[in-house]
This record gives structure tokens, C-alpha cells and sequence, in this order.
């Protein structure tokens, strides 16, 4: 019989949360934010993080990837491949997911000063059920586009610099793989708003 994790993808506020932030603003990068984006997992505001999940089974994570790796900024032709092996160490079948998240390391926001830094974006992600006690080998391919963050006009752009790729299983206080990255070439803007919004 499969036991599937259960994993939420929303972050769930503590009630006082509700008076620090008008409901009538849909800004996530303005102070004190909101979602796993821009909230610290680790806040006080925060009763449940994204991604936090619940199993009937123990999963480890490790990495099979050199430990820093570089790409050129050229979207839908260059990517990331990282490979890393899941093991479940319990007594239960079951399925894990594992997450990739990038995180800009200058902490800045493309958006202005006045906007919080990106924290983490998801960025990729797969999937594995395993018998008790058995091994799977994975691999994640992460394009250069799938690496952007929204600037002042809200255009999604793609910026040269240091970056993160952190690897996770979700569910807060499990081990994470941080995988240093530089993203190297020109500032790229891969998407823009319609005029008038």
C-alpha cells in the first residue's frame, strides 16, 4: 500500500499576522512580505511554511553534483543539470518530492530598495515513490529563464550574478543540498506587462 506525503504548497500566517498587512495590498515584496518568497520560513508570522509536508516514512537527501557550477545566461538553450539520490530509510513505501529553489545571493530586488530581497523561488521539481529501504538517482534540469525575478516595472527579468540552487525535501527541518551557482552574461528581460497595467 503507498503512503503518499502530504505537502502544502500555501503558507499558512499566525492570526496577528492579519494587523501588520492591509488586505487590500497584493505587493509579496513589501514589507513585512508574504508567501515563501519574501517570508522568512523562520518568521514569527509564519504558523505553517510552504512546503511543509507530513509522511509515514523517513526520507535522506544527497547530492551527486559538483558543489559550485556556472551557466550562461541564454534562456530555452542552457541549463542546470543537478543530480542528487533520495533514499527511503523507513519501514513504508512511500513518495517524496523533492524541490528546487534558486535564491539571488547580492539579497537585493531588482524592484528597488524599498522592496524586500527574494528569499527563494521554486524552480523546479520531481517526484519518486520508493519501497521501504530502497535508492533512486534523480536528476533536475533547471533552464536559464526559469531563474527571474520582477524589476520596477514588473517585467520578468534575468540578472547575471551569485545565486543558490538549494535542493529540499519541503518539510521544515529536513536537510537541504546548497549547490553555489554563477549566472554569467547579460541582464535579460524575458517578459513585460501589457501597456496600460
Amino acid at each position: 500500500m503507498l503512503l503518499l506525503m502530504l505537502q502544502q504548497p500555501y503558507t499558512y500566517y499566525k492570526a496577528s499576522y492579519t494587523e501588520k498587512i492591509s488586505m487590500d495590498e497584493f505587493a509579496c515584496a513589501k514589507p513585512p512580505g508574504r508567501g515563501y518568497r519574501y517570508l522568512p520560513p523562520d518568521s514569527e508570522d509564519v504558523l505553517l511554511p510552504a512546503f511543509h509536508g507530513l509522511s509515514y516514512t523517513n526520507f535522506t537527501l544527497r547530492s551527486a553534483t559538483p558543489t559550485a557550477r556556472t551557466l550562461r545566461n541564454q534562456p530555452l538553450t542552457n541549463a542546470l543539470q543537478l543530480d542528487f539520490v533520495v533514499e527511503n530509510v523507513g519501514d513504508r513505501e512511500g513518495a517524496e518530492t523533492i524541490l528546487a529553489f534558486f535564491r539571488p545571493e547580492n539579497r537585493t530586488n531588482p524592484g528597488g530598495a524599498q522592496l524586500l530581497p527574494l528569499q527563494r523561488r521554486l524552480c523546479g521539481l520531481e517526484k519518486v515513490v520508493l519501497a521501504p529501504h530502497a535508492t533512486a538517482h534523480l536528476n533536475i534540469s533547471i533552464s536559464a529563464d526559469a531563474l527571474v525575478m520582477a524589476d520596477e516595472q514588473g517585467a520578468l527579468v534575468s540578472m547575471p550574478g551569485k545565486y543558490s540552487i538549494i535542493l529540499s525535501r519541503g518539510t521544515v527541518g529536513a536537510e537541504e543540498i546548497t549547490v553555489p551557482l554563477t549566472l554569467e552574461g547579460e541582464r535579460l528581460v524575458l517578459e513585460t506587462l501589457p501597456p496600460g497595467i
